[in-house]
């Protein structure tokens, strides 16, 4: 049977859109002021986006649920938009995965006078499958660094998640009253039938 409580197609990580601020990231260096959530306007709706700068970086702990591979994928999306001249970079660590490097490219530089709209970058990634469950999978993200008064060199992300692909259930067979049944066969109702907990019906899935 498959494990159960694990979640498809929902985010591992915590707070990816920074609509709680910094709640469940760590700042390093702690307290950097290059570390900042700015509001911006994506797609005509306003949106929280990381702003991260001056070789400052930003990660969160996530703990893998279950083993990874033909049934079960993990994939590493996110939004992203550098305003830096440097190349900045996302990574995934965990021991025993290689580690997974993305580098986040130079991008426009904003001007004072007109700042830029947020125009960012659909980034995703499967993971490599050679970690375990219960492994501890370390997102970062980290800016190119600048000079001290580069304020308006900046890597900006939002959206960040981590989903669990699995593969559809297979129906192997289904029991009506204790009575097992192949999964093409129709099951038998009661018309006008109340529910007073008569009969019993079990659904069996595929390893």
């Amino acid at each position: 049977m498959r494990k159960q409580n694990v979640l498809a197609n929902q985010s591992l990580v915590k707070n990816g859109s920074f609509r709680q601020i910094l709640t469940d990231w760590t700042v390093y260096p702690r307290g950097s002021p290059w570390v900042q959530v700015v509001r911006q306007d994506y797609n005509g709706l306003p949106v929280n986006t990381l702003s991260v700068g001056y070789a400052a970086s930003v990660s969160q702990e996530i703990v893998a649920p279950m083993d990874p591979g033909v049934d079960a994928v993990y994939v590493l999306k996110f939004l992203c938009e550098s305003r830096h001249t440097g190349t900045g970079f996302v990574r995934i660590n965990s021991e025993g995965m290689p580690p997974l490097e993305i580098p986040i490219p130079p991008g426009r530089q904003s001007d004072e006078e007109q700042p830029l709209a947020f125009e960012p970058v659909p980034y995703e990634v499967a993971l490599d499958s050679t970690f375990r469950a219960g492994a501890t999978l370390t997102f970062s993200v980290t800016s190119a660094p600048s000079e001290p008064d580069g304020y308006h060199l900046l890597l900006y992300l939002t959206d960040i998640t981590i989903e669990l692909h699995l593969q559809p259930l297979v129906l192997q067979a289904f029991s009506l009253d204790e009575e097992s049944h192949p999964p093409t066969a129709p099951v038998p109702l009661c018309l006008g039938a109340e529910d007073l907990g008569i009969h019993q019906l079990k659904f069996y899935v595929a390893d």
